[in-house]
């Protein structure tokens, strides 16, 4: 029965112990699909897709019929195992997911690589349940962060030969390294989402009934003789609570986009004036006349979800203000076809860098060259490309160094995902 090999492996240019024996002459074939298969997990955003990405992964780059990960609880015990290479009628027939006995539980109890032949006749192996396929070569890595144990990579039945060998059994070792920093950053992921979602539904009642005194107090202020300088005061800080309350929502509709879809209630709406709201927004909490409009004479209607709508171009005023130099303008436009409606926001700043066009669409990112202060979390872009991929449109951007940067919204005129009218 073949055995993982005990002689110290030969230490590749990145530190990790990879085989003598076959591994170039397998290299080549493998470096394509193992990059990509890093790619994926580098990109994968939630723990399940982090599992499922990893299951699926390993099972084609290691020219497995199946493939399965196993992640641990703190007390040791299988938490959560996803499969690869079963369909949902295999997985139902079976039943119950496995405890972490057998060769399973061997991988877990010595957290070293494990390799078999055939599992049938391994005395480690516990046996199969009833309706479980027939298997045989058996590879398990544990998926390791320092002298933590995530879990485990499995894979089983080689197509291209008998068993597993060192060169597998190296590629899988790495696999799982990746792998674990990618359960790790879920695992990060997931804790943050929790802690904002619950900050937020906190703030929400506070922000609001401190919007509502000042409010009270602006009222009363201004039937009484106050000083105008105590007015003004009042006035920021109302402003400084509005612009607190949209940072609220926007943490909000993030817990919202990591439970699912971003939820959009559509009415018929003419796109002129959302983006005249949305400019008015904007030129009140900046205190600007920065703001150029081009908007079509005749209305433009959809059945869109205004509020949001509303939302997404404010955002993209905003960071055009604060991307741009205090003394140049800002222009938004609206064009329409017989399909589809196109919004443009231009700045004239400093452009975004080439290699922050595509990062600064992620949460919590943001550009290099702000002119000014610059408002919020990071999470603007972001909840402009899901409130208009909720609609069905999609956004695009182009920027130049030293010209400026454009942003456009495409919008269909009807609703691509619902048999409204």
């Amino acid at each position: 029965m073949p055995s993982p090999a005990t002689d110290p492996p030969r230490q590749s240019p990145g530190g990790v112990g990879a085989p003598n024996t076959g591994f170039d002459s397998r290299a080549h074939a493998l470096i394509g699909s193992f990059s990509q298969a890093v790619k994926i997990l580098n990109t994968s955003t939630s723990l399940a897709s982090v599992l499922e990405d990893l299951a699926r992964i390993s099972r084609s780059v290691l020219n497995a019929r199946y493939g399965a990960v196993a992640v641990m609880d703190t007390d040791g015990e299988i938490a959560q195992f996803v499969t690869a290479g079963l369909d949902d009628a295999e997985i139902a027939a079976i039943g119950d997911p496995p405890r972490g006995r057998g060769l399973l539980g061997a991988v877990i109890i010595s957290g070293r690589p494990l390799r078999s032949a055939d599992i049938a006749s391994d005395p480690r192996a516990a046996g199969f349940p009833d309706n479980h396929p027939p298997m045989t070569s058996f590879l398990g890595v544990p998926i390791r962060s320092g002298r933590r144990t995530l879990g485990n990579l499995y894979v089983t039945d080689k197509t291209t030969g008998d068993e597993f060998d060192d060169v597998d059994e190296w590629v899988a070792t790495v696999l799982a390294d990746h792998a674990a920093l990618a359960v790790e950053r879920a695992e990060l992921s997931a804790a943050r989402d929790a802690f904002l979602s619950v900050a937020a539904h906190e703030l929400r009642t506070p922000v609001g009934a401190l919007r509502l005194a000042v409010e009270s107090a602006r009222e009363q202020a201004a039937g009484h003789g106050t000083p105008p300088a105590v007015r003004e005061l009042l006035r920021e800080l109302e402003q400084g609570i509005d612009e607190l309350s949209l940072e609220v929502e926007d943490l909000l509709d993030v817990s919202r986009l990591t439970r699912g879809a971003l939820p959009v209630q559509r009415s018929t709406v003419d796109l002129r004036e959302v983006c005249q709201a949305a400019v008015d927004r904007v030129r009140w909490t900046f205190e600007t006349d920065r703001v150029v409009t081009d908007l079509p004479s005749a209305p433009i209607r959809g059945r869109w979800d205004r509020r949001r709508l509303e939302r997404a171009v404010a955002n993209l005023l905003e960071n055009a203000l604060q991307y741009s130099p205090m003394d140049m303008p800002v222009w938004i436009g609206v064009t329409v076809s017989r399909t589809q409606a196109t919004i443009e926001v231009r700045d004239q700043g400093a452009g975004i860098d080439p290699t922050d066009q595509e990062r600064i669409w992620q949460p919590f990112a943001r550009g290099t060259q702000s002119h000014g202060a610059r408002r919020g979390a990071g999470l603007g872009l972001y909840i402009v490309r899901e409130i208009v991929s909720a609609h069905g449109g999609r956004v695009a951007l182009t920027s130049q160094p030293l010209v400026g940067t454009t942003v456009s919204i495409t919008l269909p005129l009807r609703p691509q995902d619902s048999n409204e009218d």
